[in-house]
C-alpha cells in the first residue's frame, strides 16, 4: 500500500513535472517567438534608420547646393546693386550735363535773339526782350517802299541799310500842305509812300532846308513840323538809302591797267604814288 501510495505520488509528481516541463517548453517557444519578432523589428528599425540616414544625406546635399545657390544669388545681387548705383551716378551726371547743355542752349538762343530781331514792319528801338539794342544787331524791314525794304544793321546810334535793295540811293517825296498841317506821312503827290531810315533824310519847306529837332521831328516814316505849315506850302523830304558797291577795282588792278595802257598805246602813265603826290582824286573825276 505504501508502495502504491508512493507510486501514485511519483506519478502525480511526474505528471506535475511533465506539466511544468510543457509550460517551460511553451514559455521557451513564446520567448523564441518574441525574440524572432524582436529581431525582425530590430532589422526593420535598422533598415528604416539606414533609409532615413540616406534621406538625411540627400537633404544635406540639397541644403549644401541651396546654400551655394544662395551665395551665388547674393553675389549677383551685390553686383546688380553696384551696377544700379553706378547707373544712378551716371544718370545723375547725365542729368547735370543735360541741364548745363539746356542752359547753354538757352543762353546761345537769347544771344542770337538779341542780335537778329527777325522780320518787322517798323524800325525797332529795343530788342525782342525789351532791352537796349546791341551794336551789330540786325532786322529785316518787310514793309514800305521797295527801295527801303531789306536788311538793316544797328551801328550803335541808328539803323543802316545792310543791303542794296534797289538802284536808287536817294528818294524824293513831295507834299502840298493844308492849313496848319504838321504831320506828313504816307503817299505823296506822286503816290510814293514815304519811308526812310532815321537820320538819313533832309526836309525842305518851300525849298528852305529845315533843321532837325528845331524845325521838325521824325517818327516811323513820319515827319512832324514844329510849326504848322500854311496851306499850299511845299514840303519836300529827301530820303537817303544805303547801298553796297557792286564792282570795284583794287589799287593793284588800277596800277596794272595803267601800266598796260602805257605800254600798249603810249598813253599818259602815272603810278598811284605819282597821282597821290599830284593830289589827283579819281572819284572827283568820276563824279564830274
Amino acid at each position: 500500500a505504501n508502495s502504491a501510495t508512493a507510486s501514485a505520488s511519483s506519478a502525480t509528481a511526474s505528471q506535475a513535472s511533465r506539466v511544468a516541463s510543457e509550460s517551460a517548453r511553451d514559455a521557451a517557444l513564446a520567448s523564441q517567438t518574441s525574440a524572432t519578432a524582436s529581431e525582425s523589428s530590430a532589422t526593420a528599425s535598422a533598415s528604416t534608420a539606414t533609409t532615413q540616414a540616406g534621406i538625411s544625406t540627400t537633404q544635406a546635399g540639397i541644403s549644401t547646393a541651396q546654400a551655394v545657390i544662395s551665395t551665388d544669388q547674393a553675389v549677383i545681387a551685390t553686383t546688380q546693386a553696384t551696377g544700379a548705383a553706378t547707373s544712378a551716378s551716371a544718370a545723375s551726371g547725365s542729368a547735370s550735363d543735360a541741364a548745363s547743355s539746356a542752359a547753354a542752349a538757352a543762353s546761345a538762343l537769347d544771344s542770337f535773339d538779341d542780335r537778329y530781331l527777325g522780320a518787322k514792319s517798323t524800325t525797332p528801338s529795343l530788342d525782342n526782350d525789351g532791352n537796349a539794342l546791341v551794336q551789330g544787331a540786325l532786322f529785316y524791314l518787310n514793309t514800305g517802299a521797295s527801295e527801303v525794304i531789306g536788311m538793316y544793321v544797328y551801328d550803335g546810334a541808328g539803323w543802316l541799310k545792310a543791303s542794296a535793295a534797289s538802284v536808287a540811293s536817294i528818294i524824293t517825296y513831295e507834299y502840298t500842305a493844308t492849313a496848319s498841317q504838321t504831320v506828313f506821312s504816307g503817299a505823296d503827290t506822286n503816290s510814293l509812300s514815304m519811308a526812310f531810315t532815321t537820320g538819313l533824310l533832309q526836309v525842305f519847306l518851300n525849298g528852305v532846308l529845315l533843321n532837325p529837332g528845331d524845325d521838325y521831328t521824325t517818327g516811323i516814316n513820319t515827319v512832324t513840323l514844329v510849326t504848322g505849315a500854311t496851306s499850299g506850302d511845299s514840303i519836300t523830304v529827301i530820303a537817303f538809302a544805303s547801298f553796297n558797291v557792286g564792282n570795284t577795282y583794287t589799287i593793284a588792278q588800277v596800277d596794272a591797267a595803267l601800266t598796260s595802257a602805257a605800254s600798249n598805246a603810249a598813253t599818259i602813265y602815272a603810278t598811284k604814288t605819282q597821282l597821290d603826290s599830284a593830289g589827283f582824286n579819281p572819284f572827283l573825276l568820276i563824279g564830274a
